[in-house]
């Protein structure tokens, strides 16, 4: 890989912290709404976290899937090299892992009938 290339992930990678500082900030917010919810039986305040909690999931989701496809990108390029992919599978493993379990918060998410923040960021 060529400095440029680097160059690219790294801004790529800034993208993706500044989106997790955002959606934490998000978070917080929710979990503000859900307080206001349990004092004073706000549903309007219990709708609000819920839809909160459901956009940061998906987001979330969508950024390990991008995170997981660079994954398997880079174990196939090690593959081609014929270098050890031990070390790139098992990131791939983890990060495969992490999707799938975002996206069974996710479904938790969805069918929950309380605001119920997953807390994954």
């Amino acid at each position: 890989m060529n400095n440029s290339n680097k160059i690219h992930e790294l801004k790529i990678d800034e993208v993706i912290w500044i989106i997790f500082i955002l959606l934490s900030i998000a978070n917080i917010f929710g979990d503000e709404c859900e307080k206001k919810y349990y004092q004073f039986d706000s549903f309007k305040d219990e709708e609000k976290a819920k839809l909160i909690f459901l956009i940061s999931l998906v987001i979330s989701f969508l950024v390990y899937c991008y995170m997981d496809y660079q994954k398997l990108e880079k174990y196939y390029v090690a593959k081609r090299k014929g270098d050890d992919t031990t070390i790139c599978g098992l990131r791939l493993i983890g990060g495969t892992l992490v999707v799938v379990s975002t996206l069974l918060f996710l479904y938790c998410q969805v069918m929950e009938k309380s605001p119920q923040n997953p807390s994954i960021v």
